[in-house]
């Protein structure tokens, strides 16, 4: 019988005793003491419930509604109980054999132990004995003829250093006497133009070691003009200031017209210190061709320099140089 079918039949057996004994009067215990729980019905009131197997069932007499009512009532409830409690033994015994039912799985079969192969035993090479050395011993240096000197050990006998060089001969320092450095001289000033005095001396004009003249050769009327240091201008309206003189004025009137003209502002005393600038002014045309060309000479403590130019009528004064006495 399979469990399922044995379960089936449990209960419909213990459904039937309860049946029987809630209409008999009987009562249900649990028997004590034992593994399982299981049923059984009381002796004592099983025999008295029993009926004969031949008697009729007897009625129950001289109750009233009310007490069959709650006999009845009484019965549903102890039936229900004791159906709770066959459903637990029930669902316990379900469990018990399924825990039984369980086949544990097989432990595994045990790993075969592995083989370790011995390896052979290392047998140890026998200590090879040293070959005995064998120390020839050196023959004694023949003894050294008579009246040869001793030998010296290798160390004593490495030769001394050589000594130093000898110190070169000093020699006498010669002195070559130099010749003098010959300065040359400064040149010559350039050699100056005749005309500039001749034509001062046809005038009358002033020599001296500074003084600035101006000529040219037409008619027109030129004018020589030096800023002194004061800022004086000598010229034909100032013909005097800073130690200076213009002596010689000319192509001034048209009366008086030279195609050789000078002027000359001469310092016959000597310069003021400062600086001097010399300017050529175009004052008037008297019927010559311009440009007009013009030269002026510079002399200053003896040396000469010499100015070559040019200019129109109408032009502002033209600045020929600058020179300064310290």
């Amino acid at each position: 019988m399979t469990p399922r079918a044995r379960r089936a039949a449990v209960t419909s057996a213990v459904a039937a005793a309860l049946l029987a004994a809630a209409g008999a009067g009987a009562g249900l215990h649990w028997a004590a003491g034992q593994d399982s729980k299981q049923l059984t019905p009381d002796p004592a009131l099983a025999a008295a419930a029993a009926p004969a197997p031949d008697a009729p069932t007897p009625e129950p007499a001289g109750l009233t509604e009310a007490e069959s009512a709650r006999i009845a009532l009484a019965a549903a409830q102890a039936q229900t109980i004791a159906l709770s409690e066959e459903v637990a033994r029930l669902r316990w015994l379900a469990l018990a054999e399924r825990r039984t039912c369980v086949t544990p799985p097989p432990p595994p079969p045990p790993e075969p132990p592995a083989v370790v192969e011995a390896e052979p035993p290392v047998e140890p090479e026998p200590p090879v004995e040293p070959e005995p050395v064998v120390v020839a011993e050196a023959a004694p240096p023949p003894p050294p003829p008579p009246g040869t000197p001793a030998l010296m050990p290798a160390r004593e006998r490495a030769p001394d250093p050589p000594p130093p060089p000898p110190p070169p001969p000093q020699v006498a320092a010669v002195t070559v006497p130099q010749p003098p450095v010959q300065v040359a001289p400064p040149p010559p000033p350039p050699p100056s133009d005749p005309e500039f005095d001749n034509r001062i001396r046809r005038e009358g004009g002033q020599q001296a070691q500074q003084l600035v003249t101006l000529i040219w050769n037409n008619t027109n009327d030129l004018d020589l003009h030096v800023v002194c240091p004061s800022g004086e201008r000598v010229y034909f309206a100032n013909i005097a200031a800073c130690g200076s003189r213009l002596d010689i004025d000319m192509n001034a009137s048209t009366n008086q017209l030279s195609t050789a003209p000078v002027e000359n502002i001469v310092w016959p005393s000597g310069l003021p210190r400062g600086r001097y600038q010399v300017y050529v002014d175009h004052y008037a045309n008297h019927g010559s061709r311009d440009p007009t060309p013009f030269r002026v000479r510079v002399r200053v403590a003896g040396e000469e320099r010499v100015f070559n130019g040019s200019i129109h009528y109408g032009e502002p004064p033209r600045f020929i140089t600058d020179f300064t006495i310290n």
